[in-house]
């Protein structure tokens, strides 16, 4: 009775180390944009009120086919080595105050690769999984959440696609997702598809609490070896 006692306190505790989550939010609040995010021109600004709730990343003068929000090259916490930061998530508010001839399009998140060349997009590879439908204007915020399979080895993963510079609708020889998830140095959210194209048109958008969640493991306290030297090697 003992060992069976010891062992389920051992399993839940186990269990409550690998449900451990953490996350990082980027919410604007007192005006900080600490991983540089931009829409791409120099109408981005961190607006005080009206975002969910408080401060939030707005541009209102965006002429494009659909717009992407991004961070900067290697920013802290939205980039590097997704599988050994074990990431699960990444969730986003947005809204669309304008669109100037509308669209239907669906919300995308894209994982780019600059393979050291940041700026040449043709050396870049990218992975991305699209969405429910972009916010429309006059719904206000709208939350999107994406899970990340960073663990998965697969050579892409259900429901993801690749891509690359030269071809936004499959990966170049010899690159897979596990080339993608392991070297992160952009993290971008599309209004849009990336392997579409469409008409050029003003958007008035915004984002708010962007937030990358990290799921926390401990593969040492799954052996029964560690459990033993815990609680005695009598059990």
């Amino acid at each position: 009775m003992r060992l069976t006692k010891l062992t389920a306190v051992f399993i839940l505790l186990c269990a409550a180390t690998l449900a451990v989550a953490d996350t990082y939010v980027e919410n604007f609040e007192g005006g900080t944009n600490t991983a540089g995010w931009t829409f791409g021109n120099s109408y981005d600004t961190i607006e005080s009120s009206g975002g969910n709730p408080g401060y939030w990343f707005h541009n209102d003068y965006l002429i494009t086919f659909g717009p992407i929000l991004r961070c900067e090259f290697y920013a802290d916490h939205f980039t590097g080595n997704y599988r050994s930061m074990n990431v699960t998530s990444i969730s986003i508010d947005g809204r669309s105050d304008f669109i100037e001839w509308g669209s239907t399009i669906n919300m995308s998140i894209l994982l780019r690769c600059t393979n050291g060349t940041p700026g040449n997009y043709e050396d870049d590879d990218f992975a991305y999984f699209t969405g429910p439908m972009i916010p429309q204007p006059g719904e206000g915020w709208k939350h999107y959440r994406f899970l990340i399979p960073s663990q998965s080895t697969d050579s892409i993963p259900e429901g993801w696609y690749g891509g690359c510079g030269i071809d936004p609708e499959n990966f170049r020889p010899g690159i897979d997702w596990n080339d993608i998830v392991v070297n992160v140095d952009r993290l971008e959210i599309w209004w849009w598809h990336p392997a579409m194209i469409g008409i050029i048109q003003l958007w008035d958008v915004g984002a708010d609490n962007i937030t990358i969640t990290y799921e926390g493991s401990s593969l040492e306290c799954g052996t029964w070896g560690h459990i033993k030297n815990l609680f005695g090697a009598n059990l």
